[in-house]
């Protein structure tokens, strides 16, 4: 009797125990549903994003979402098995309990009493059995709970991050809708830019086109009033009496025939004083500021450019308060002598004149240099206003400013004491050498000095044989002399 009450009591806890586990069952099986209602809603939202062309990032986490819902599922199926399992092991427990229950019955028939003994034994294994079952089953229940909450929480997140990613998707495409639009006006602001930009240019085709008629306009005005003034020239030529135009035919021969003379008795007069000059320098003899012997002075008549040099050599040594020392000493000391321009050959243009290089700049600024036309040689002479000894040049080449396309390669310098204007005299050539490429200084250009054995001289002439690039040209040229008083005659 005490064993059919301990196989009762044993019944009624079992009941308890696997009503408790259908509890648990019943609250796992709803979290499981609740999870599944969370994977369809991620995997609708993948299809969304899917449907939708997003940026990488949010592909990126598309994937990401994509590969949580997998994961998800395989522990749905997981849970699923674990759940199968479970009511299997109810199932076992309900038939244990069914047949703990027969048992009951059994022991009560007293027909049966010789194997109740047995039955109870059988009943308690059984109890035993179901008992541990339903312990391994609970522990199993509780450790799908845990999984099933670790899930719900995992699903959460992931539903936030899918409601960010979607929003951060909403704003991207609220964002390219604008930048559209705003590309749209701009395009659109820029078109009537360049519509305006078309219309002034037509309009200033349109004024070159009416200046240029003008221009031509012009232009032929210019020639019917040349060809008006070269036949009032002609009438007026013709209009003139007949004994005028012989007298000026005459008076013109006259003054030929006396330039001729003028410039054959200069021509003479100069090299028999140059010859007068060599023979005192070999005799020794005693010389005034002209370079004649004082011996001698008294024979010869002074030639007025000896007067105009005597007066300018003591004017200058009495302004400097030298003394005048007519004989040439080496040891003085070399001075730049500025010289102005006298003959030079065509230039590439009038703002290119030979003037410019007598004057020093220090940059090669347009304006500010000597140009010779294209791949031509050309020269130009410098007067410095009397005979000087010339010990040697300072040279600058130049580049053409930024253009770097022309310099002086090969020059010359020669010297002469006779008017080139009025004599055609003998040049002597003095100095012959090449000047550096001027294309590789940034800035300034460094100025050269050439030094020569002295030699007395009045014009300088400069002669361009080589160039560099296009033709020559050149910046800066000065002529260094002996700087004493007397020196200058």
């Amino acid at each position: 009797k005490k064993d059919g009450l301990d196989a009762r009591g044993a019944v009624v806890a079992l009941e308890a125990q696997i009503g408790a586990l259908e509890k648990e069952l019943g609250k796992v099986m709803h979290d499981l549903r609740t999870e599944k209602k969370h994977t369809l809603v991620q995997e609708r939202t993948i299809r969304q994003y899917k449907d939708e062309k997003g940026s990488t990032l949010e592909h990126a986490k598309m994937l990401r979402l994509q590969k949580e819902v997998e994961e998800l599922t395989g522990k749905l199926n997981t849970k699923s098995e674990m759940e199968v399992r479970a009511q299997n092991q109810i199932r076992e427990l309900t038939g244990a309990l069914a047949t703990a229950k027969r048992d009951l019955s059994s022991r009560r028939n007293p027909s049966q009493e010789p194997d109740a003994v047995s039955a109870r034994e059988a009943a308690r294994e059984s109890l035993q059995a179901a008992l541990s079952d339903l312990q391994r089953a609970h522990g199993e229940c509780l450790r799908l709970r845990e999984l099933a909450e670790k899930h719900l929480a995992s699903s959460k997140a992931a539903q936030a991050e899918a409601d960010a990613a979607k929003a951060r998707a909403g704003a991207l495409s609220t964002e390219i809708k604008n930048l559209r639009s705003s590309s749209g006006e701009q395009v659109a602001r820029l078109q009537a830019e360049l519509d305006a930009a078309v219309n002034r240019t037509f309009e200033v085709q349109e004024r070159c086109v009416e200046m240029q008629r003008r221009l031509k306009s012009l232009r032929r005005g210019a020639i019917d009033t040349e060809r008006e003034r070269a036949n009032l020239q002609r009438e007026l030529v013709v209009a003139a009496e007949p004994v005028k135009a012989q007298e000026t035919r005459a008076l013109t021969h006259e003054v030929s025939v006396l330039r001729g003379q003028h410039r054959d008795a200069l021509l003479l007069l100069t090299k028999y004083e140059h010859v007068i000059r060599v023979l005192s320098e070999r005799l020794g003899l005693a010389t005034d500021v002209s370079g004649l012997p004082t011996s001698l002075k008294s024979l010869l008549p002074e030639s007025p450019r000896a007067k105009k040099a005597a007066a300018a050599a003591a004017a200058g040594s009495r302004e400097a308060g030298e003394h005048e020392d007519p004989a040439y000493t080496a040891h003085e000391p070399s001075v730049d002598v500025d010289g102005h321009l006298l003959l030079e050959d065509p230039p590439y243009g009038a703002i290119f004149s030979a003037s410019k290089a007598l004057v020093h700049t220090i940059d090669d600024s347009t304006g500010s240099f000597w140009l010779l036309p294209d791949a031509s040689e050309g020269s130009f002479v410098v007067d410095l206003g009397a005979r000087r000894t010339v010990t040697g040049f300072r040279l600058k080449n130049t580049r053409n400013n930024g253009w770097k396309n022309r310099g002086t390669r090969e020059f010359a310098v020669s010297v002469t004491s006779l008017d080139p204007e009025i004599e055609s005299p003998d040049w002597e050539e003095v100095l012959r050498e090449s000047l550096p490429c001027a294309w590789a200084h940034a800035d300034t250009i460094p100025s050269l000095v050439k030094d020569i054995t002295p030699v007395r001289a009045r014009y300088i002439k400069f002669t361009a044989l080589g160039w560099f690039g296009m033709g020559a040209g050149l910046n800066f040229f000065q002529v260094r002399a002996q700087a004493a008083g007397a020196d200058a005659t």
